[in-house]
């Protein structure tokens, strides 16, 4: 058995999270730069500190209907193989640690077109916590 912490955000009515170990930072939404003939999902880059962040429409990469931000909504800064990007999601309520018992592994489920990001699900009280790979994700 062992504890994983998790950063747990909402997307529309549903709850996601991260291993904190591949969250950078959280941040308030900055002014982003569009990128032209990107990908749909990909809204355009922001300036952190001096260097160039793409930034990801959560909502949008998971097939969620897209929704304006709002005041709560946040950038999370993922890391992968040290490059950083920002996944604009609805809102950061909480870092859980749950022991890795508690998630159950999706392998034997079709959890729908971003399945190969879904890493399990956690039964909490009243809601599903999805857990997403970082590196398959972006």
């Amino acid at each position: 058995m062992k504890n994983v912490q998790m950063v747990i955000f909402r997307l529309s009515d549903s709850y996601f999270g991260v291993d904190i170990m591949k969250v950078r930072e959280i941040m308030a939404l900055v002014p982003i730069t569009p990128l032209p003939t990107s990908a749909p999902y990909l809204l355009g880059v922001i300036n952190v500190r001096g260097k160039v962040v793409p930034v990801v429409d959560l909502r949008m990469k998971l097939g969620l209907p897209c929704q304006e931000a709002t005041d709560d909504s946040r950038l999370l800064l993922v890391e992968k193989d040290g490059k950083v990007a920002g996944l604009l999601v609805d809102e950061v309520s909480e870092v859980l640690t749950l022991s890795s018992d508690d998630i159950e592994t999706t392998a034997q489920m079709e959890v729908g077109s971003y399945s190969e990001s879904v890493e399990g699900i956690a039964k909490l009280d009243d809601r599903l916590l999805i857990f997403l790979n970082v590196e398959k994700l972006i």
